[in-house]
């Protein structure tokens, strides 16, 4: 049995299965089909590869958080881990920039959420290449244990816990395999 002969077979069984008539006649293949499909393969192999940045862990340091009030608002300390799950190395020269945002519900208060409105917070940097598999953990802020970032009074006045997402790869300088996976899940902070 031929490649083609077994694609209209496969054809016909998930057209039975979705309830419609499979075709009477074979379609008639291009002498071509292999190699075709070979091209196909390949050009989707070239999309497949490169790197994939994520957010690993975004959320409190293994110690209780150092959180400091001031005039004017309040300070948050936070761990921060980016890695490359793809399966290439980013480009040395690229320096890429993770976003931090404030998530804020959008609605009447106390009653439903109807969406949110993203409140730019901060940027930190990640100089150099990042290898597959690799993570790269954010340096401590003067001898604590994280990074930190500083949120006003109106920031804070949001009811419920603060709510921020961080965002690999924020400007979007590097190419990678997915870019649909840069943003971490939400950090809540209890206040």
């Amino acid at each position: 049995m031929n490649k083609s002969t077994t694609f209209l077979m496969g054809s016909a069984i998930v057209a039975g299965i979705m309830g419609c008539s499979a075709p009477e006649t074979p379609t008639p293949v291009a002498d071509n089909a292999t190699e075709v499909a070979a091209d196909s393969i390949n050009a989707n192999a070239k999309l497949l590869t490169g790197p994939d940045l994520t957010i690993s862990y975004f959320g409190y340091p293994s110690t209780p958080p150092s959180i400091g009030d001031g005039a004017g608002g309040r300070a948050f300390i936070f761990k921060l881990v980016e890695s490359n799950i793809g399966n290439q190395s980013t480009a040395d020269l690229v320096n890429d920039e993770i976003k931090i945002y404030q998530r804020i519900p959008i609605g009447a208060v106390g009653g439903p959420i109807l969406g949110y409105q993203y409140s730019y917070v901060k940027s930190f940097y990640r100089n150099g290449i990042l290898k597959p598999g690799a993570s790269h953990t954010f340096p401590s802020v003067a001898g604590g244990c994280g990074c930190s970032v500083w949120l006003d009074r109106e920031s804070m006045s949001v009811p419920g816990p603060i709510e921020l997402v961080a965002v690999a790869d924020g400007a979007g300088k590097i190419n990678e395999i997915n870019e649909t996976n840069n943003t971490s899940p939400v950090f809540r902070i209890y206040r």
